[in-house]
């Protein structure tokens, strides 16, 4: 059976009330984290304009994904917090500009 489809109005309160649980210092970290996704979401678009597929947006999203795995399966004393850091943050932006570019 296909999930029934959330209205936006329904979703915009969802992530009110999400955003609503968050302490002080948590919004700090979400809005530190939204800036850096943005940031990275410029940067692609200008250095490489809209998807030209919606396979290559997968096959993007999937490689960002491979570059965090390589990170994250290393032994815990070798991996490098910011690195993962900076992957995940490229896989949120490729995942943004996945949905923008299906508007």
């Amino acid at each position: 059976m296909k999930p029934k489809k959330r209205s936006r109005r329904s979703q915009s309160r969802q992530v009110r009330n999400c955003a609503s649980v968050a302490s002080g210092d948590e919004d700090d970290k979400i809005a530190e984290v939204m800036t850096a996704v943005e940031n990275e979401l410029r940067s692609a678009v200008t250095k490489h304009g809209p998807m030209k597929s919606m396979h290559e947006g997968y096959a993007v999203i999937l490689e960002e994904m491979d570059e965090l795995w390589e990170h994250v399966r290393l032994k815990e004393k070798l991996r490098k917090k910011k690195d993962m850091r900076e992957e995940a943050i490229q896989i949120a932006a490729m995942a943004v500009r996945f949905v923008i570019d299906l508007l």
